[in-house]
């Protein structure tokens, strides 16, 4: 499948499955489908017994880079791992690619992947396929059609996605401050939001931060 297939694709998740499918049906209607187009991700479905926890070393990096987003108008992408434990996804490493195309993004993840295998033989990897907004146009603050696209994409043609040997999530970094973290799930053909994300400190204290606290998601500049 093209890049074009997966749009329309997730278009169609959107509008037919998902948790407020009738919302993304009248956002749809006689509308071009483009990567661009602004998604309400209030709208997506709600994880409520799930938690994602970053700990001291993830929390800093992802504000260096959120800094830098805003300080150069630039979209930067990047890599969360961590593991999956009952109801808390706790992630521990951060990897930059800043200076790497998305379209790179992929290959790089494999290669983290094969590394961490290799390091530790963790049987629940999680990966975060991440990257932030610069406050330029109209619709920074949420997902695009684009963003969820890529999020399908890499479930069905990465092989360790596809497979369900690493479980994949997404992170949107907007100029607010967020941390909108979202699952795509296959089975269900649903995206979900995570309502709970935290940082731990050093002495394993946990402190709660904004996940998709704006009254609109889509903000106007």
């Amino acid at each position: 499948m093209n890049n074009r297939s997966f749009l329309v694709e997730t278009a169609n998740i959107l509008c037919g499955k998902s948790f407020n499918r009738k919302y993304h049906r009248r956002n749809f209607r006689g509308r071009v489908i483009d990567g661009k187009m602004p998604i309400n991700d209030e709208l997506l479905s709600p994880l409520v017994d799930k938690k994602v926890v970053l700990d001291e070393g993830v929390y800093f990096s992802i504000a260096v880079i959120q800094a830098l987003a805003k300080q150069k108008n630039q979209t930067i992408p990047f890599l969360l791992s961590g593991v999956e434990m009952n109801d808390i996804v706790f992630f521990t490493d951060f990897f930059s690619q800043s200076n790497k195309p998305i379209k790179d993004t992929a290959a790089f993840s494999q290669k983290i992947i094969d590394h961490l295998k290799e390091k530790d033989e963790k049987k629940n990897i999680i990966m975060c396929y991440g990257h932030t907004h610069a406050p330029l146009g109209e619709f920074y603050e949420s997902f695009s059609l684009g963003d969820l696209a890529v999020y399908v994409e890499m479930k069905e043609n990465h092989p360790a996605f596809k497979d369900n040997d690493v479980e994949l999530m997404g992170c949107l970094l907007p100029p607010s401050g967020d941390f909108k973290f979202i699952y795509y799930d296959k089975q269900s053909q649903d995206f979900y939001r995570f309502e709970e994300i935290y940082y731990q400190d050093i002495d394993g204290r946990l402190e709660s931060l904004k996940s998709f606290e704006m009254k609109k998601s889509i903000k106007r500049r």
